[in-house]
């Protein structure tokens, strides 16, 4: 759109005397956005960054192009070609005015021949720390696939500025650089994973922010600007204990769930004991593990009268097949042979195997796959065809063993066969 207000007049103005650095930084931007292929054939791996070809066989992943001397990413394909797409941005200060260029670079490559390389400009914050802010870019169509940009360098409607056109670029452009006042507030030229338009709003107006970046918290930092929720004001009074023990959060997503654990068992958010731990995994995996015990002891007090009434009929329908255990090597199988283990089963995998009550099934065994005596699946198999029903794991899911354990129980399925018979035989 034309430009309408005063501010916008200045700005397009001096917009039309920038520099044109999409050619002066093209060498740059193949070198550091684009990721560097070799397609190996049978007989030849091509070069696509610079279109060399040579023969061998080589088996790595890696490679250097004779040639050019980069270091390729391998792939055993037949493919012929491959098409890129970065941004970048280009972080300046301009006649007062904090100034935030972005270009997308499009790479075509072929084997055999040299790649087709195109940089244009798309986006340009204006910004001064008054807040008033303005943005030239190209049209943005957002795709499902990739975005595209299109049309000539405009003024756009700045309310499109904290998402349209709020561009997060995959590289940045060496020696950034930023008003004063964005140093002063803590700015050392280090994004981390946020938006140049981001981290220049949040650091002028969020002292929390503020202080996140100055005490180098770019975890934490990150996890203030990105996430929606109030995590680290709500914790906040910890974050200042790390803080003052220059205690660096490298996982803020993880710290913050452990310090919800920590709250869960009415521990002290202000000790560094607690807030500060040397192994924030080893730590968090604990508390986790004892509140999912914790939430089992519950939950097996509720239902400890339902399991003992249902035990007795589980022993009578089952008790036949009871001792049942096939192993072979690390991995054994066995039936379970009480309510309590369908309890534990369907806690320790997250599915249904208790709360949907297998155990009244009259017409199928359930049994435990454990490796290392550690439950890997639960196993369902219909005693009406002597098939395996369903065999899963954590969540639901299949486990790396599920193959395996298929096979060990197909293989002892004789077994199974025989004492499904001699019962029939009795009854009778």
């Amino acid at each position: 759109m034309r430009p309408r207000t005063k501010l916008q007049v200045q700005i397009f103005a001096l917009a039309e005397q920038l520099p044109n650095l999409a050619k002066k930084l093209q060498p740059w931007a193949f070198e550091n956005c684009i990721t560097h292929f070799g397609y190996r054939t049978k007989t030849a791996t091509s070069c696509l960054s610079c279109g060399h070809q040579w023969k061998g066989k080589p088996t790595s992943k890696t490679d250097t192009c004779p040639a050019c001397k980069r270091k390729l990413n391998i792939k055993d394909t037949r493919k012929k070609k491959i098409s890129q797409c970065s941004f970048f941005s280009v972080i300046d200060v301009h006649k007062g005015f904090q100034l935030n260029r972005y270009f997308e670079i499009y790479s075509h490559h072929r084997a055999g021949e040299q790649p087709r390389i195109l940089v244009w400009e798309i986006v340009q914050q204006w910004m001064q720390p008054s807040g008033k802010n303005e943005v030239i870019a190209r049209n943005r169509t957002l795709n499902y696939y990739q975005d595209t940009f299109n049309g000539y360098l405009e003024i756009r409607d700045r309310s499109n500025l904290t998402n349209k056109y709020n561009i997060f670029p995959d590289k940045v452009y060496p020696n950034a650089k930023c008003l004063p006042i964005y140093k002063r507030n803590g700015f050392k030229g280090r994004f981390g994973n946020i938006s140049p338009y981001n981290m220049f709003t949040y650091i002028i107006t969020d002292n929390k922010a503020e202080t996140l970046l100055k005490s180098n918290q770019m975890a934490l930092l990150e996890a203030r600007i990105g996430n929606r929720d109030n995590s680290v004001d709500e914790y906040w009074n910890s974050i200042k204990i790390c803080i003052r023990r220059n205690y660096i959060v490298q996982d803020a997503i993880t710290w913050l769930d452990y310090l919800e654990l920590l709250r869960h068992f009415n521990k002290d958010l202000r000790n560094p004991k607690y807030v500060c731990p040397e192994d924030l995994k080893r730590a968090h995996d604990k508390l986790v593990a004892k509140k999912n015990e914790a939430e089992k002891r519950l939950l097996l007090e509720k239902q400890r009268s339902k399991i003992d009434a249902d035990q007795k009929a589980y022993i009578e329908a089952k008790w036949p097949y009871f001792g049942l255990v096939f192993s072979r090597n690390n991995l054994t199988i066995k039936l379970l042979e009480s309510v309590m283990e369908f309890f534990e089963e369907g806690h320790a995998h997250k599915h249904c195997v208790y709360t949907n009550e297998y155990y009244k099934k009259e017409n199928s065994l359930v049994l435990s796959a454990r490796v290392d005596s550690v439950p890997v699946e639960t196993i369902e198999l219909s005693l009406t065809n002597m098939k395996i029903v369903q065999s899963r794991g954590l969540g639901n899911k299949v486990s790396a063993y599920n193959e395996q354990i298929i096979e060990l129980l197909n293989k002892n399925m004789s077994v199974i066969k025989k004492r499904y018979k001699e019962l029939k035989s009795v009854v009778a």
